[in-house]
Formats: structure tokens, C-alpha cells, sequence
């Protein structure tokens, strides 16, 4: 059983003043919290659920401006009390979840990762998550999912508002300056930069969430004015503002799935926030906030949501990561009575000892804050305390790699072309064309030229095409017309080039979905029209270059999936630490219908045109099917689809006639 409610107002003898408890406070807690964890679990249902955020930041502008507004206004304010107050309030559960989530880091992620989550703890012990979350999101970030600690974006962006909004207020009562008039300079200004910043900007800024916790604010102001009577919140009108609060907050969790109107951030984030104000302003007595929030289920959810927000994110990303998978219907549901479980216990046994102790308040948070900085120090050092393993694990981090190839020493740009070119011979030279496919097999290029020592080597030179596969006219007369290039290698992902469905776009290389995702599902298959004019390009492409007789060869695609890529490789255990998962494979039958039908279309183009056509299913499969890990213990590829730089070197001999 939970111990009796708290409040700002029934903790200590304090100086600064605080307001009387509401119940209906905690409910609305639990309204935000709820939508979260529904975002989270069952984000299908609830796609707005992640609004949950902006409903607490507006309740946090609420609580915190009532405190400061009438401690200054009594001249009782103080400082000391108030951030210590913060501390107790803030730190031992934010503390037990970092330790614990360290912990359990150090067994489930690769010594690179820990390192990479270590100063994520680091950011979020400091506060500061929010700046660091900023500051990755890229292309090449991991995914949200894979981040256990991203969730607390939000707690750096409250405590930026803790530390500066009380020093603004002092200055603005010291120069007797209105509170409305505050709060809605700081507001107006903030939303101003909301609307007008990058959707990440907005996002993660704490200039752009301002303007919701001056919100709060603008409530602390118009409260004790509306409030005032006892009967008030029994009125026609507080109720009104009740069953609208709630009508628009809830249509702003769940009304995207009816209507297109809610694509705008904006929008939807007017319509969360507003409606939480209105539940603030509409007062206890009202009608909906007596007989739905203040009750006791919603107001137990309430008095845990803070560690229940602070814990359910780090089950759902640890479950992920373990699993290497989105987790099923019944893993989320799991983990939705897990976090309940560890927030009742959390606040039972932690927070509500420390927040309610009055004889060493000051001691306590002195102490907290030194443990909070030993979780700085922690997060840190990550790199240096990390779990060791062995040889063999290690050549699966060393493979792992989304940004791209290292270039071999000796690189220079062609003055013909301009082309980045390794071994200058303007007699003999080889074009090397595609995409990333193409980029990959640079190295084993120069790595089988420089083999041949005995006799002039030819010039490589490598043309990146990523659209389609057009070369502007003039360019491509000048290539077809040029004597000294001998021979062209065209190499494509041509599944993805041809908008394969096959191609599992949410975990592929490089984005910011689960598992370096480029962020959509893909589509569907691609019309025959489609299909015909990709044909009708390449076919132009490769007469082009077979001019007068030149030697052309096309590379087909090499085995790829999540199933062959390093993540695969290893299993992830929360006691026994990572371990290789052996054996892992596919069939070669399996790897060449994931190519099909544009591996078909690509064949029979290039023979008809009278190119080379290279497999390299020949040299990376055998009779038992295309495996993950090569005889010297390294995997093929190095992400989803592209090849690791040892199989590049030493596994790739379809391209040894170069010489």
C-alpha cells in the first residue's frame, strides 16, 4: 500500500511557501504518464501518447511557478531550500536508475556501445541529454530505440528550467516587474522559436519548451484569481473547462488516428497543453478533476510517475537490444508491469523517505549530489570499466561499421576527370562506377593491383552515381571516347537501385530507425513500367561503355540481410555478458530470390550488350548456403549489405583479373 499522498506543501517546515495538495494534480500525472507508456508499448493505439511529455512539462511550470511566484511575493523565497528541495525530489530515483542501468549495460552492449552509453549516463546524471540527443541526430545516429537513457531529454530540459527560472523571477520581482508580463515575454518568444526552428531543434531546445512551462506559469498567475471561491470549481464553468481539458488532451493521444489534421506538431501540442492548463484552472472541485483524477487509481499512478517514467524506458531499449528485434506484444506487456513493479518499489522504499526526512535535509542533498557526480564520473569512464572479450568476438566490432570504407594511402584526384584515382597510368586506366556497391570494392581493387608488382599496374578511378544510373551526355561521351580507359566496372545495389520490397529498409544501413534503419518500410514492388525505364537507362549506360570493343563488367548483388550482419553474430545475455551465436547462415537459394527479379533483368541486359557478368555469390557461397563468418573468423558483411574490409581483401578473388 502507498504511504498518504504528498505535496509540495506537506513535506517540511519550510520557508518558501507551498501550495495546498491536490489530488487531482496527481491524476493529471497519471493522464501524462499513462499516454507515454502507451506511446511506447502500443504506439499503433496511442500515437500521440508520446504528448504525455508537454502535459508534464506544463504541470512542472504549474507547481514550481506557484512556489516561487508566492515565496517571493511573501519575501520567504530561498534558494538553498528550493534546489536542495529539487534534489531530494529529483535525484534518488534518477541515481538508482543510472546505476542499475550501467550495470546492466555492461553486460548487453559491445565495449563500443558501453562507451557510447556511458557518456549518455554522464549526460543525463548532468542534465544535459537533451544538448548531447541534439547534437547526434543524424543520418548515422542509432536508433531512438537503442538508446535506454534517451527519455531523459526531458527531466535535462526541467532541470534547465529549475536552475534559471527561479534567478529570472528574483531579478524580475527585485525590478518589480509583473509576473504575467514574465511569463508572457518568455512565452511568446519561446513559441515564436518553436514554430519557426527544424523539427529537432524544436524538439530537443529548451528555448522551444519554454513556452509550455510558461504555460504552467500563466496557470500559477490566473489560479488564485479563479480559484479562489471554494464553490468556483463547482460551477458550470470549471466543469466545462474540465471535460474540455481532458476532451483535448485525449483527442490530441488518439485523434490521429481518425484525421490527417494532427501531421502538424504544432497542433497537436496547442491541443495537449492547453487542455492541461484547463484541467489546472478548472480547479479540484471540478467535475471530472473530483470524480475521474482524484481518485485513488489515477492518483496512485500519479504519486509513481516519475519513476515509472524514468524506469519503462530502459526495460523497453534493454528488452530490444537483448532481443536484436522490435519485442512482441507480450514482451511489451511484460515490460509495462515490470516498470509499475520497480516505480511502486522505487517510490515506496526510495523516494518517499528521502523527499519526506526532516532532520538532514541540507546533508541529504549534499549527498545525492555527490553520488550524482559520481554517476558523471561513471558514465565517463564507461570506456575503461567495460566487460573485455575475446579475439574472436573483437573481429565482429572491428567489421561493425555504417560510415564507410577507410581510402588507400596513395589517393589522388585525375586531372581528366577529376576523379579520385589510386596508381597514376594515363595509358591503362580502369573506371570504376555504382554506388556504394561499387565504393566498397575499391579496396579490393587496389589490394589485388598492388599484388601485381611484376608489371605496370592500370589506374583506378572511381565515378559515384547514386540516382538511377544516369551520367550527364557530355561526360559519358567523353568516358566512351577516352582511348586509355581499358575497362569499366559497373557496380550497383541493384535491388535497392530497383526499389526491392525484399530489402527489410527498417533495420538497413545507416539511419535512425532500430538498428541503423534509413527511417521508412520501403514500398511496394515497382511497376513493370518502372522497371522497364531502370532497364531502358542501364542498357543505354553499358552500350555506351562497351564502345569500339571495351571490356565491361557488371557486378551483381552480393549476399545481404539482417540475418548475415554483425548484429546477428552475437547474443546478448543480461548475466552471462555476449556471446557469438555460431553458426548463423543462408541458404544460398534464399540469398539469390531476395535479388530476384532485378538480378534476372540485370543479367540478361549486360550479356545482351555483350559485358561480363560477375556473381559474387560464387566465391562468398558454397554448397551448404552464403555464411555470416568467413573461414579466418571475420563476418562478411559489415552492415546490412555492404561487405567488411577483410572479406574485401581476402575473400573477394571474382575481381583478381583486373591485374
Amino acid at each position: 500500500m502507498l504511504t498518504r499522498p504528498i505535496s509540495e506543501g506537506n513535506l517540511l517546515t519550510e520557508h518558501n511557501v507551498h501550495q495546498n495538495y491536490r489530488p487531482d494534480v496527481d491524476g493529471l500525472r497519471a493522464i501524462a504518464i499513462l499516454g507515454v507508456l502507451g506511446y511506447h508499448a502500443f504506439p499503433g493505439e496511442v500515437p500521440g501518447g508520446f504528448l504525455g511529455v508537454d502535459v508534464f512539462f506544463v504541470i512542472s511550470g504549474y507547481l514550481i511557478s506557484t512556489i516561487i511566484f508566492r515565496s517571493l511575493e511573501q519575501k520567504k523565497f530561498s534558494f538553498a531550500e528550493f534546489y536542495a528541495h529539487r534534489i531530494r525530489r529529483i535525484f534518488p530515483a534518477l541515481i538508482l536508475v543510472l546505476i542499475v542501468s550501467l550495470l546492466i549495460a555492461r553486460n548487453v552492449m559491445l565495449p563500443n556501445e558501453f562507451a557510447v552509453f556511458g557518456r549518455h549516463a554522464a549526460a543525463g546524471a548532468g542534465f544535459v541529454e537533451n544538448f548531447v540527443l541534439w547534437r547526434e541526430s543524424s543520418y548515422f545516429d542509432v536508433a531512438t530505440t537503442l538508446k535506454p537513457l534517451m527519455h531523459l531529454w526531458s527531466l535535462a530540459i526541467e532541470e534547465q528550467f529549475y536552475l534559471v527560472f527561479p534567478i529570472i523571477s528574483w531579478l524580475a520581482w527585485r525590478t518589480r516587474l509583473k509576473w504575467p508580463l514574465l511569463v508572457a515575454a518568455i512565452g511568446l518568444i519561446s513559441f515564436l522559436v518553436y514554430v519557426f526552428s527544424s523539427p529537432i531543434s524544436a524538439f530537443f531546445s529548451p528555448l522551444s519548451r519554454a513556452w509550455e512551462l510558461m504555460l504552467g506559469a500563466a496557470c500559477a498567475c490566473l489560479a488564485p484569481k479563479i480559484l479562489a471561491p471554494k464553490s468556483a470549481g463547482r460551477s458550470f464553468y470549471g466543469s466545462s473547462f474540465s471535460i474540455l481539458g481532458l476532451f483535448l488532451i485525449g483527442l490530441s493521444f488518439f485523434g490521429s488516428l481518425t484525421t490527417s489534421l494532427f501531421a502538424r506538431p504544432v497542433l497537436i501540442n496547442v491541443m495537449a497543453t492547453l487542455g492541461t492548463a484547463l484541467l489546472i484552472l478548472s480547479g479540484p472541485a471540478a467535475s471530472l478533476n473530483r470524480l475521474l483524477l482524484s481518485t485513488r487509481p489515477f492518483v496512485f499512478v500519479g504519486l509513481i510517475s516519475y519513476p515509472l517514467y524514468l524506469w519503462h524506458w530502459p526495460i523497453f531499449s534493454f528488452w530490444t537490444i537483448i532481443e536484436g528485434k522490435s519485442i512482441d506484444l507480450t514482451s511489451r506487456v511484460l515490460a509495462v508491469s515490470l516498470s509499475l513493479a520497480l516505480a511502486w518499489l522505487t517510490f515506496q522504499f526510495v523516494e518517499y523517505p528521502i523527499r519526506t526526512n526532516k532532520r538532514a535535509k541540507f546533508r541529504l542533498a549534499t549527498g545525492l549530489a555527490g553520488f550524482m557526480a559520481l554517476a558523471v564520473a561513471l558514465g565517463l569512464t564507461a570506456g575503461h570499466w567495460g566487460r573485455h572479450y575475446d579475439a574472436n568476438i573483437q573481429k565482429i566490432i572491428d567489421a561493425w561499421d555504417f560510415a564507410g570504407y577507410p581510402e588507400p594511402p596513395g589517393a589522388f584526384h585525375d586531372p581528366k576527370y577529376n576523379f579520385v584515382s589510386w596508381r597514376a597510368n594515363t595509358e591503362n586506366e580502369i573506371l570504376l562506377i555504382g554506388d556504394s556497391h561499387a565504393e566498397q570494392y575499391i579496396n579490393a581493387i587496389v589490394a589485388s593491383l598492388n599484388s601485381s608488382a611484376d608489371r605496370p599496374s592500370p589506374q583506378l578511378m572511381f565515378y559515384s552515381v547514386m540516382s538511377r544510373f544516369g551520367i550527364p551526355q557530355d561526360l559519358l561521351n567523353k568516358i566512351a571516347n577516352d582511348q586509355a580507359i581499358t575497362r569499366v566496372v559497373v557496380s550497383y545495389f541493384w535491388s535497392i537501385k530497383y526499389g526491392s520490397p525484399k530489402i527489410d529498409y527498417e533495420i538497413r544501413c545507416c539511419g535512425t530507425g532500430l538498428f541503423q534503419t534509413v527511417g521508412t518500410k520501403g514500398g511496394s514492388s515497382p511497376s513493370e513500367n518502372e522497371m522497364r525505364s531502370l532497364d531502358a537507362e542501364l542498357e543505354q549506360l553499358l552500350t555506351a561503355l562497351r564502345r569500339d570493343g571495351r571490356e565491361v563488367d557488371v557486378i551483381l548483388d552480393n549476399p545481404f540481410g539482417s540475418d548475415l550482419a554483425p548484429r546477428s553474430l552475437v547474443r546478448r545475455n543480461i548475466l552471462s555478458g555476449i556471446q557469438i551465436n555460431a553458426g548463423v547462415a543462408l541458404s544460398r537459394a534464399e540469398a539469390i530470390e531476395r535479388t530476384e527479379p532485378y538480378r534476372s533483368r540485370v543479367r540478361e541486359i549486360a550479356t545482351r550488350v555483350g559485358a561480363r557478368v560477375i556473381d559474387p555469390m560464387d566465391s562468398l557461397c558454397n554448397d551448404t548456403g552464403c555464411p555470416a563468418i568467413t573461414s579466418d573468423g571475420f563476418p562478411v558483411l559489415k552492415d546490412y549489405d555492404h561487405l567488411s574490409l577483410s572479406t574485401l581483401i581476402h575473400h573477394v578473388g571474382y575481381l583478381n583479373f583486373l591485374r
